[in-house]
């Protein structure tokens, strides 16, 4: 994907699909699980949405990669992939 928002998109149907696999028998360690994973899903997709927006400021294109682009909001773009992966040191779900 080229954009931001498609690849938000695509990350978010990702968890849609994943939590009901986590709440499948309704134990307590499950519900506790599934709610820590969509709280960590939920920060990282507002971590992806702030870093899309410093760059967009910046270069006006919601192009992935544009050359001049903000370096904090690489920074929270990449850190919010990782969270949202799973991704050493980001798996505290």
């Amino acid at each position: 994907s080229i954009h931001w928002l498609s690849i938000w998109v695509g990350l978010e149907i990702n968890m849609m699909g994943f939590i009901p696999l986590l709440i499948y028998r309704g134990l307590t360690m499950e519900t506790e699980s599934s709610i820590k994973y969509f709280i960590m899903q939920a920060l990282g997709s507002s971590m992806l949405m702030f870093g899309s927006l410093l760059s967009f400021n910046l270069s006006l294109s919601w192009e992935a990669w544009p050359y001049p682009t903000s370096p904090l909001g690489l920074t929270l773009i990449i850190l919010s992939v990782f969270l949202k992966l799973g991704a050493f040191p980001f798996h505290f779900w």
